[in-house]
């Protein structure tokens, strides 16, 4: 005996490919979360290392006693502007300054990815 052939509806057949399509989504949208989520949490520790490794390097660079100068002999600062702005320059740790924005950039990159996907995903659940 044979079974008949039941035709869903083009309206059923289409919330069923609808829901398919949504969990697909759902689905690629959670392995990016984790993915930025892994990522994050990575560039934090590289942002925590990278952060120490400033304040030691600045520390040993006489950046922080030309900065003081400013608030301890203003009239000084002023006077020779350039010469201290070319001091404090020269002062300050370059390569430690630029691996702290580098992961500082990367930090803020990988959270406003990982907030995206989050709100992503919270509007395809609702």
């Amino acid at each position: 005996m044979e079974t008949p052939q039941l035709n869903p509806s083009p309206e059923l057949e289409e919330r069923i490919v609808s829901q398919i399509k949504r969990e697909k989504s759902l689905s690629e949208l959670k392995k990016r979360l984790f993915r930025s989520a892994f990522g994050l949490s990575l560039a934090l520790a590289a942002f925590t290392f990278s952060y120490r490794d400033f304040l030691v390097q600045i520390a040993h660079s006489g950046f922080l006693r030309f900065f003081n100068l400013a608030f301890s002999d203003f009239q000084i600062v002023t006077l020779n502007g350039a010469d201290y702005a070319l001091s404090l320059l020269e002062s300050l740790p370059v390569v430690s300054f630029g691996a702290l924005s580098l992961t500082g950039l990367v930090v803020l990159f990988l959270g406003y990815k990982l907030l995206k996907y989050a709100f992503q995903i919270r509007h395809l659940k609702v």
